[in-house]
């Protein structure tokens, strides 16, 4: 005869004898309470037999992060938690404006892989006349979008969802350029070299205009040929800043 015994049937009881033990809880609070047991536990023949408690809301969370200097200074903004979003840490953030700090007052800027925004964003808060921030990930455009709006800066901001080797062909082809170009790209190798090449062969940049590129510490973009030169690199931890100007 074929044993139907389920092999987790010890764990589930001993489960329902430290429910047993709780002391006298609202109903709801007991339901949660269960449901986050049995999701620890992770007793697949048993979840089936119990749902998570209807009033609990099945939302999804930002993180928030901060403006660091300027007009909206201390003011939060969203962050998307996608496994994809690398957020720039604050003190990152505030280090390449430290550098750039006399050249963001009325500056045109470009935000590459732009994700929140932050870059853009920030240097929109320290007077920047306007910024355009590139996104192909429809989700984080949205956030994007409701940072803008956060800050009341829809009248300097753009946004263009679309690759980001796409987008600077585009902008190659119509002469739009800027004074300043910030890239956070993913790290995967070679693209941070990639990325300023392109910035280069499609000309976005005016003259004595800077890049800033957030890559891995172990990538090493100083050789790229072109029309930039390094005038400044940091280090923090395993992410490094080059910044280049263009000649």
């Amino acid at each position: 005869m074929h044993n139907t015994r389920c092999p987790l049937l010890p764990l589930y009881l001993k489960e329902r004898v430290m429910l047993a033990l709780l002391p006298p809880l609202k109903k709801g609070v007991r339901g949660i309470f269960q449901y986050r047991l049995l999701k620890f536990w992770g007793h697949a023949c048993c979840r089936r037999h119990l749902e998570a408690p209807r009033h609990v809301p099945r939302i999804y969370f930002l993180h928030t992060m901060r403006i660091i200097g300027g007009e909206h200074k201390g003011r939060k903004i969203k962050q998307p938690a996608f496994e994809t979003v690398r957020p720039t840490k604050d003190r990152i953030r505030e280090a390449v404006f430290n550098i750039i700090a006399a050249e963001v007052p009325g500056s045109s800027v470009l935000d590459i892989f732009a994700g929140s925004g932050a870059y853009g964003l920030e240097a929109l808060s320290r007077g920047a006349g306007k910024a355009v921030f590139i996104e192909k990930d429809l989700r984080c455009s949205k956030v994007i979008m409701e940072n803008i709006d956060l800050l009341g800066v829809g009248d300097r901001a753009d946004i263009m969802t679309e690759d980001a080797f796409n987008a600077m062909e585009l902008m190659g082809s119509s002469g739009e350029k800027f004074d300043l170009v910030f890239c956070d790209p993913p790290y995967i190798r070679g693209m941070s070299k990639n990325i300023l090449i392109m910035i280069n062969h499609y000309d976005i940049v005016n003259h004595s205009g800077f890049v800033i590129i957030e890559h891995h510490g172990t990538e090493d973009i100083t050789g790229v040929r072109g029309c930039f030169t390094v005038c400044k690199q940091k280090t923090y931890g395993d992410i490094s800043i080059s910044v280049f100007l263009k000649k």
